[in-house]
């Protein structure tokens, strides 16, 4: 077996055992979590160090909700961005859990099972690519 092919298989274990981490640590969350709404109540600024030649000032919302218990709690959202999509004062979705309120995070389909979706992605990519090295190497 050549090493690329043996790469390419290792990492394509290596990301299907991560991307289904990422799965049952997504359905606990969504299965075992409380929907409420919360506010926005500001934003917070920070500079993205993703790009290379210039920093871009990305907009995280600061919300706050209040759990079944009636305890307020506020926590940044983790997904910010270029332009204020969202105003201050508006409703949003919030998914937090029962026992640890403070772990909340803004209850869009994308924040939840985004990184399952990718580690996913990548592994079928690496799939493929070990199946055409063993195949155009033999």
């Amino acid at each position: 077996m050549k090493q690329l092919t043996f790469f390419l298989i290792l990492a394509s274990v290596v990301t299907l055992l991560l991307s289904g981490y990422y799965f049952v640590e997504g359905w606990r969350f969504t299965h075992n979590s409380i929907q409420t709404d919360g506010k926005i109540i500001s934003f917070v600024t920070k500079t993205s160090q993703n790009n290379v030649n210039r920093a871009e000032t990305l907009h995280y919302p600061l919300i706050r909700f209040q759990t079944k218990e009636g305890q307020s709690i506020t926590f940044t959202g983790q997904f910010g961005f270029y332009l204020h999509k969202y105003e201050v004062g508006d409703s949003i979705p919030v998914l937090y859990h029962p026992h640890a309120p403070n772990h909340a995070i803004v209850g869009k389909f994308i924040a939840i099972w985004l990184r399952f979706i990718i580690v996913f992605i990548a592994a079928l990519l690496f799939i493929a690519l070990a199946c055409l090295t063993s195949i155009t190497k033999k």
